[in-house]
């Protein structure tokens, strides 16, 4: 950081990878519906007085543009999340990884259900990831996939 470009025209700014992958991040905030999008490395590095303040909920592996290895993406809350709805999310995750698509599907049903019990509304992420679950039963991945969503858009 810090002032950049000629004598006459300089601006006091911010480069580097980190900065790159946090304008990403903010990015995906519309495709998640959610406010605030960190990374598990992120959250890491926060002091453990500090992180103890947050909930989490895992996302998604995600390869953001210009990057080749994945970043796990989580979501942060001061209140917690449901539990019911954590525990369908993730099963329906594993299967969705393990390519088991209509059983990722009617898992992620489960946790919308239980999103709308508890907060009275869909889940954000469920319905991103059932989307996904139908494009990716007619368009699977490649045999190598890993598991993570390739971003191809800033």
């Amino acid at each position: 950081m810090g002032n950049m470009g000629i004598k006459k025209i300089f601006e006091y700014t911010v480069i580097g990878d980190h900065v790159n992958l946090a304008s990403r991040l903010e990015s995906l905030t519309r495709l998640y519906g959610c406010d605030i999008l960190t990374t598990l490395e992120s959250l890491e590095h926060m002091p453990e007085s500090e992180r103890s303040k947050f909930h989490i909920r895992r996302l998604d592996s995600v390869k953001v543009k210009g990057k080749k290895n994945a970043v796990e993406v989580i979501t942060i809350s001061e209140t917690p999340f449901p539990q019911e709805l954590l525990e369908f999310f993730e099963k329906a995750k594993a299967a969705f990884c393990s390519r088991h698509w209509d059983e990722a599907k009617a898992l992620f049903q489960l946790a919308d259900e239980a999103s709308v019990r508890a907060a009275g509304k869909s889940d954000a992420p469920t319905q991103m990831y059932l989307k996904r679950c139908e494009e990716f039963k007619d368009n699977p991945p490649p045999e190598d996939w890993d598991g993570s969503i390739e971003m191809r858009k800033k």
